[in-house]
């Protein structure tokens, strides 16, 4: 959910910045840590690329939206900008789209052609419908509609989080007093437990993306605010100016900087020469079209923030229902209680069912009926929101048993790259399966962090660090006399 300062924060960022709204880069498979932020890096903001030849980069700052690139100053989304199709100065000739971040004659199924640039007018928020039809800050784009994100609602104009909006606070309208808060959907002298008074609305500093660890302090470059602190969810890194995905991004492969050559892909964050099966090239980016949400089904279609891809189909996760472009909780939301327009009036919503008040072991959280036990965005109080993968047990935020906490996130073992058998031990090129790092191309085995060719390499001719003498070359696993 998202506080009116949250939408104000964003607002003043995108004028300031310039910056347009979309979902970002091309991604893998949601990848290891898929349990702990939904489908690779979609817990981020409300940002995006843009197919208009890019914006001028904050001073000293980040990008507005993940995945984009500084190319001179200006940020570009090389998925889409023809200027810089796939990376900085590669430019698509004329007549030539740039098409997920390859320059083609056109756009590929699902895709329209917006000014040279391929977008899913379907998500695009710079081109929700139609192209050159652009979402408000506060909006997302859902269906090819601008819609209110989940959890909010439109009062005069603006998306709201009526549970805590000073000024639309448990209804549109509903102002508090000077010296009050808005808590929980009411009205209040202070905030309750574990949230902190920004502006009159009480947020939760630990995961507020608007006020991330104090009034104010927003996360921007794709990051969301994971325990108090801004950090690129799921497997992302922070390279550069925005958050991306190492296992795939071709301009940095397995680690920031490391670009691929061009015509090459890059996979479980190695450069190859193609993708393996069941993989598919999106610009180079090896995803799985079955589960990658910004390429489901199809390279390039995205799916709308809130929503996962699930068999190569953008829906909504278990649990919750799509009601007006917006993935929602009809058990418990009193604005879609039990369906989409059966909305309860001046009453609760508990269990898909509009009640008097909530029952025995509930807690009332602005009209919704929660158990603070188990609730994940109401652990322990309401408003108080678990992060990084965490979920709600006896009221404190936990991992899963399956997963191990590391850092601020919870996370696998057994398969994550980045903490491989043990937190913070990376696999660099390589992949992480059953807790051991492998190499995904089996002719190219791991060798320090490296997917290396024995033979080929005259380092590690055979074998890791079997090197040739200086006048030799590395043949077929062999060294060999320089002819």
């Amino acid at each position: 959910m998202h506080s009116l300062a949250k939408t104000l924060v964003l607002s003043t960022l995108l004028v300031a910045a310039g910056c347009g709204d979309d979902d970002g880069p091309v991604l893998t498979d949601g990848g290891p840590d898929a349990a702990v932020d939904s489908g690779g890096m979609d817990a981020g903001g409300r940002d995006a690329g843009s197919a208009d030849g890019g914006t001028i980069r904050p001073d000293g700052g980040l990008c507005m939206a993940e995945g984009e690139i500084d190319c001179g100053g200006i940020c570009v989304d090389p998925r889409v900008d023809r200027t810089n199709c796939g990376t900085c100065g590669t430019a698509c000739a004329t007549g030539e789209v740039c098409n997920v971040g390859s320059c083609a004659a056109t756009c590929g199924a699902g895709l329209t052609d917006c000014g040279g640039g391929c977008v899913d007018t379907e998500s695009d928020a710079r081109n929700c419908g139609a192209c050159g039809t652009s979402c408000r800050a506060d909006q997302i784009c859902s269906g090819g509609s601008c819609v209110c994100d989940g959890g909010e609602e439109a009062c005069g104009g603006v998306c709201v989080n009526t549970a805590s909006d000073p000024a639309n606070c448990g209804a549109c309208g509903a102002a508090c007093m000077t010296g009050e808060v808005c808590a929980a959907g009411r009205c209040g002298g202070s905030c309750s437990t574990g949230l902190t008074d920004c502006g009159g609305a009480c947020v939760d500093l630990e995961s507020d993306d608007a006020h991330c660890g104090a009034c104010g302090a927003a996360c921007t470059g794709g990051q969301t605010c994971i325990a108090g602190a801004c950090e690129c969810p799921g497997t992302g890194e922070l390279c550069g100016a925005s958050c991306t995905d190492t296992a795939s991004d071709v301009n940095n492969c397995g680690d920031c900087g490391t670009v691929c050559a061009m015509g090459e892909t890059c996979s479980g964050g190695s450069c190859a020469a193609m993708c393996v099966a069941p993989l598919t090239s999106c610009g180079g980016a090896c995803v799985d079209l079955m589960t990658n949400r910004r390429n489901c089904g199809a390279c390039g279609v995205t799916c709308p923030r809130g929503q996962e891809c699930s068999g190569g189909v953008c829906g909504c996760p278990a649990g919750e229902t799509l009601c007006g472009g917006a993935c929602v909780r009809t058990d418990i939301d009193p604005d879609h209680c039990g369906a989409c327009d059966a909305a309860c009036m001046a009453t609760v919503c508990s269990g898909s069912m509009c009640l008097a008040m909530c029952g025995t072991g509930l807690t009332d959280c602005a009209a919704s009926c929660v158990d603070l036990d188990t609730d994940p965005e109401h652990c322990g109080a309401c408003g108080v929101a678990c992060t990084g993968g965490r979920l709600c047990d006896t009221g404190m935020c936990v991992c899963p048993a399956a997963l191990t906490e590391c850092g601020s996130k919870c996370v696998d073992l057994t398969a994550s790259p980045k903490n491989c058998g043990s937190c913070g031990f990376a696999c660099g090129q390589g992949t992480c399966v059953a807790s051991a790092c492998v190499c995904d191309d089996p002719d190219r085995p791991l060798c320090h962090d490296a997917c290396t060719n024995f033979n080929t390499s005259a380092d590690h001719c055979g074998g890791c660090d079997m090197p040739c003498a200086a006048a030799q070359v590395c043949r077929g696993g062999a060294c060999r006399d320089s002819p």
